[in-house]
């Protein structure tokens, strides 16, 4: 998939002003699913402009799938938390369980346009902290910081990622016996 010049994935920051009773169920809404109120709000606004043919067709496939590698890796670390219980490396651990998916390091190199393993890709860091990032607000993860308040980061080698930062805590919990686990969202939505 080659994209063009124009087509960059630099991101822009705006602020809007929501009815309180809007926001609200975009919140309900974006819990039920797993994403983070900011999140649904760019998915809400991409899917509109999928639909209605504002973009592109080649970023409509690239956009598409940068939201299904993020909706899978979420998915997975959810998961994850829910079956193993919550571990500070829960992100480092999602990469690596995500990577070992061929169909998803397949998706994930067609993003990237090159090799997963390799260093120096422009295009890896952006979507490397966005999921990471995401894979945080899934669970409910709170950065573990260190004594001057900086958030802790690890360095890893021979992975898709190159460091990522440690949690110190999560909202979800690990399922209790007895009860009902909340399965991920399974359409990407």
């Amino acid at each position: 998939m080659k994209l063009h010049k124009q087509d960059s994935e630099a991101m822009l920051k705006m602020s809007i002003g929501l009815v309180a009773f809007i926001y609200d169920g975009i919140v309900q809404e974006a819990e039920k699913l797993g994403r983070s109120p900011t999140d649904h709000i760019e998915h809400i606004i991409c899917q509109h402009a999928y639909k209605n043919n504002l973009i592109s067709p080649i970023l409509t496939r690239h956009w598409g799938l940068r939201e299904k590698i993020i909706q899978q890796a979420c998915d997975t670390a959810r998961r994850r938390i829910l079956t193993k219980g919550f571990s500070p490396d829960i992100i480092y651990e999602t990469f690596k369980e995500i990577a070992s998916d061929s169909k998803w390091l397949d998706d994930y190199r067609t993003f990237i346009g090159g090799d997963p393993y390799q260093t120096g890709n422009a295009k890896k860091r952006p979507i490397n902290q966005k999921l990471g990032a995401s894979i945080c607000e899934a669970i409910g993860g709170k950065v573990a910081r260190s004594g001057n308040n900086k958030p802790i980061q690890k360095s890893v080698l021979g992975s898709i990622i190159r460091r990522y930062t440690v949690l110190g805590s999560c909202t979800l919990q690990a399922e209790q016996p007895g009860t009902k686990t909340q399965q991920p969202n399974q359409e990407g939505n």
